[in-house]
């Protein structure tokens, strides 16, 4: 059976630029690039979602403010920060 694939759209370093891509990545690719349990957030864009690494503020990764921004524009998340590598995903 094939895995399951999502398709992203931009990747977030959190040490880095924002990346547009358009590729297929896999639960365990995706999981890979966070660095661990992945959680999906809503975004401030229609049909994307923030995919994170559930954990980030617990093992202390670094802040990421552009996919930070994501979340809170047009949003009413006041507070928190995303933390560690996220991808932009359609869905």
């Amino acid at each position: 059976m094939k895995p399951a694939t999502s398709n992203v759209v931009r990747k977030y370093p959190a040490d880095g630029k924002p990346e547009d891509v358009d590729e297929k990545m896999t639960l365990e690719q995706m999981q890979a690039y966070v660095g661990g349990w992945i959680e999906m957030v809503s975004t401030s864009i229609p049909h994307r979602k923030l995919i994170i690494n559930e954990e980030g503020a617990l093992k202390m990764l670094p802040a990421n403010f552009p996919a930070t921004e994501v979340v809170r524009k047009g949003t009413n998340m006041l507070s928190g920060i995303i933390r560690g590598n996220a991808l932009l995903i359609k869905g």
